[in-house]
């Protein structure tokens, strides 16, 4: 599946939030459950979480942190690159991430869609609004 980007939205892989977040993936959507369809949507490789502004997208940015997600790290080549989550802008391509793919950008949902690299379906997931 695909994941709709709206405003600025960050973008993590659900192995990540499996691996290091406490309580997993079942925690993680018990945490976000009153946001799930308007601010936060995902697909069975991807989770979402939306904000129209800075300054609430680098509040979750430290939160997440703080819950062990990587923001970025060095590649081998010694260049930035996002690893378990991603920023978007909803006219920004995921340049330095590797693992997501751009689906769509002809804005026909009034969005850039993106989803995790080397996966087939192309369905859309967004918010429900």
């Amino acid at each position: 599946m695909a994941i709709e980007i709206r405003f600025i939205t960050i973008v993590i892989r659900r192995d990540a939030i499996e691996a290091k977040v406490p309580g997993g993936w079942i925690g993680w959507l018990e945490s976000h459950k009153r946001r799930i369809g308007k601010t936060c949507w995902h697909d069975e490789h991807l989770f979402a979480t939306s904000s129209m502004n800075h300054h609430d997208t680098s509040g979750q940015l430290k939160d997440y942190k703080e819950r062990g997600l990587i923001t970025m790290a060095q590649n081998s080549e010694g260049g930035d690159e996002w690893q378990d989550m991603c920023v978007l802008e909803i006219l920004s391509f995921p340049s330095q991430c590797p693992w997501l793919e751009v689906v769509s950008d002809e804005m026909q949902f009034g969005s850039l869609a993106v989803k995790l690299t080397g996966t087939e379906d192309d369905t859309l997931v967004g918010p429900d609004w």
